[in-house]
């Protein structure tokens, strides 16, 4: 056999050793690679299932771990170990990839789970179970920082109030002996002792001013007591050392809004603004940015700034022309500015998407009608009301139309059904029914 053959059927073959040296050193896309087919089949050893699994573990691919972990357990029943991390890639992909396939993960991650003989991952997976009374019992026998935790979660779901208080106060005092952020921060809200923590990270910058992950819990922890000038300031200045944390991004955004709302300085919608249109451009599909750019939209219209206002519903409505809310604020505020090719672009795009969706089948309508094509605005308002025949605006349009053509029959019927739809689903707005109603009265139209 030639050198270059050789070498073929070498690599085909795999490098077991060679596998677990990747995984040690921290390089599981390596150790995957040099498994080669060892870890394929059903006649795959489990050796190199245990080593594929641990890989696909530390990738983060749950899915995958808890099959080939699962299988090199069950061909070696005596390994406790690796029947817990078989349990755990059982259990992380129960939460990773829920639906139809959580509960199966789950029965798996119990069986190795008694294989182990480990307390915290049964105590886990009985709690992903809904089993919180046994859960608890498996909690109680170790005093491990995220079983104190856990016994706190089960006590919450047995309705074990003063208990579970006690509880999380207790896995509190755990975290912070260990220094131990993010499980501190976990448990100083559910044990309503925000306070507490608030002085022990004072206390740890004390010590050490520049340490950036204190400061970015300090941060999080004051916008969560509501101190949010000082919010603002520890996590403006945790995104100067990290700018790429998007969580105390989202976390900076809204305490920026908190404060714009207590102080109306414009100073701080701008930077909220900033901030929020550079996270649209990250994630255009984000919920906190979205929803932050409409208010500060809002803002600017109710202040009269309608370019600003204009600019960023445009902003928002090409990040996702699919979005039927930013699709129709732009609409509105284009149609109010006069710039009614704006407005059809946002509309045409939305019924694109949604060709059959009654509010911008509604919207679109008063766009045409502007446009002085009041037929086809009846035909889309028409049609709104075939789709949902409770749409108070395509009634009120409708309504409209047959009060000031002089048809009080018609009128009559659309002002009917509207008075009902709106006493059955919106009854914040039955009195501007009753007034079309009593207009009626007044106006010199009711009949004889």
């Amino acid at each position: 056999m030639s050198s270059l053959l050789l070498l073929c059927a070498l690599l085909l073959a795999g490098d077991l050793e060679g596998a677990r040296e990747a995984l040690e050193a921290g390089r599981p896309r390596d150790a995957l690679q040099l498994l080669g087919d060892l870890a394929e089949g059903t006649d795959a050893a489990p050796e190199a299932l245990a080593v594929a699994g641990r890989a696909y573990a530390a990738l983060g691919e749950h899915g995958a771990a808890s099959e080939a972990l699962l299988r090199a357990s069950l061909a070696l029943p005596e390994d406790g170990t690796l029947a817990r991390d078989a349990g755990w890639a059982c259990y992380r992909a129960a939460l990773a990839d829920g639906g139809m396939y959580a509960s199966a993960y789950l029965a798996d991650a119990l069986r190795a789970a008694s294989r182990a003989k480990d307390p915290l991952l049964m105590g886990s997976v009985l709690e992903g179970l809904d089993r919180a009374e046994e859960a608890l019992a498996a909690y109680r026998e170790i005093e491990a920082g995220e079983a104190l935790e856990g016994r706190a979660r089960c006590l919450v779901l047995l309705g074990r109030e003063e208990e579970s208080k006690k509880a999380w106060q207790a896995a509190l005092d755990a975290a912070i002996a260990r220094v131990d952020l993010p499980a501190a921060y976990r448990c100083a809200f559910a044990a309503e002792r925000g306070g507490r923590l608030l002085a022990w990270l004072d206390g740890l910058l004390a010590a050490k001013a520049d340490d950036t992950r204190v400061l970015r819990y300090r941060g999080f922890a004051r916008a969560r007591l509501l101190l949010y000038q000082d919010a603002a300031s520890d996590l403006r200045a945790v995104l100067l050392a990290i700018p790429y944390d998007q969580e105390a991004k989202i976390e900076f955004l809204g305490t920026l809004l908190q404060l714009y709302h207590r102080r109306r300085d414009d100073a701080i919608l701008v930077e909220a603004e900033t901030l929020g249109l550079a996270l649209l451009h990250d994630g255009p599909r984000e919920e906190t940015p979205r929803q932050a750019l409409s208010y500060a939209a809002g803002q600017r219209f109710a202040r009269a700034e309608y370019p600003r206002a204009l600019l960023l519903l445009e902003s928002l409505h090409e990040s996702d022309p699919t979005d039927v809310d930013s699709a129709l604020n732009l609409g509105a505020i284009a149609r109010r500015l006069g710039r009614y090719d704006i407005a059809r672009a946002a509309y045409e795009r939305a019924l694109d998407a949604y060709p059959d969706d009654p509010g911008i089948l509604n919207d679109f309508a008063i766009l045409v009608d502007g446009e002085a094509d009041r037929p086809a605005a009846l035909a889309l308002w028409r049609r709104a009301l075939e789709l949902q025949p409770d749409a108070l605006d395509a009634l009120e349009n409708l309504y409209t139309d047959r009060w000031e053509a002089g048809d009080r029959d018609a009128a009559a019927a659309f002002l009917s059904r509207g008075l009902e739809a709106a006493r059955k689903n919106s009854p914040d707005v039955v009195e501007r029914w009753r007034w079309f109603r009593d207009r009626e009265l007044w106006s010199g139209r009711q009949g004889d």
